[in-house]
């Protein structure tokens, strides 16, 4: 006596797909890939024309690749970036970008991306072609009539955090941060 089991259909699929979101998926894929490449490629192989323009969509997007996930290198300084504005009178205001260490844990969370553009992007040398258009728009943003901005400082602050062998906890590390003017811009400056 032999029994032949009948085949099983397949069930039906209640999720359906469209092409387009099969395509979105593909293209994110594909550019995270590309990321991932583009980062682990020494940076001296690297032509400077991709260097230059994957470093900050790579800082924007939060996507920088960490190797040192797993055995971390601690950090050496504290840091955060501000401006400092000028007026035409000589009126100083310090504008900050957002400080993690000073934000609760929802806004840390939304403004991580912020920071991270700021810090490993716009206070480093070799992306200093932002530097004058980003002056601009706080010109524009602070400047009034009776009291129009003249000059815009970008500053990086920083302060050096002591070694393992030393430790302290966060709320015990100094809040005297050296500041360091990273660029100068004065209104109509002409743009190299």
């Amino acid at each position: 006596m032999s029994y032949q089991q009948e085949p099983q259909s397949k069930p039906e699929s209640k999720i359906t797909t469209s092409t387009f979101h099969k395509v979105l998926v593909s293209v994110f894929i594909a550019l995270y890939l590309v990321i991932a490449l583009v980062q682990s490629v020494p940076s001296t192989d690297l032509p400077k024309g991709i260097a230059a323009l994957s470093e900050p969509v790579i800082a924007f997007t939060g996507t920088r690749q960490r190797w040192n996930l797993f055995a971390p290198e601690l950090m050496q300084m504290n840091q955060y970036s501000s401006v400092l504005i000028i007026n035409n009178a000589g009126n100083m205001q310090l504008y900050e970008w957002p400080r993690l260490d000073l934000k609760n844990a929802g806004e840390k969370f939304e403004l991580q991306q912020t920071r991270r553009f700021v810090t490993e992007c716009l206070a480093r040398p070799q992306y200093s072609y932002y530097w004058p258009g980003i002056s601009e728009r706080f010109i524009k943003r602070f400047s009034s009539a009776d009291a129009p901005i003249e000059q815009i400082n970008l500053r990086f602050n920083f302060a050096h955090v002591p070694p393992f062998k030393h430790y302290t906890t966060r709320e015990k590390l100094t809040k005297a941060y050296t500041p360091d003017t990273t660029f100068s811009y004065f209104k109509g400056a002409t743009k190299e």
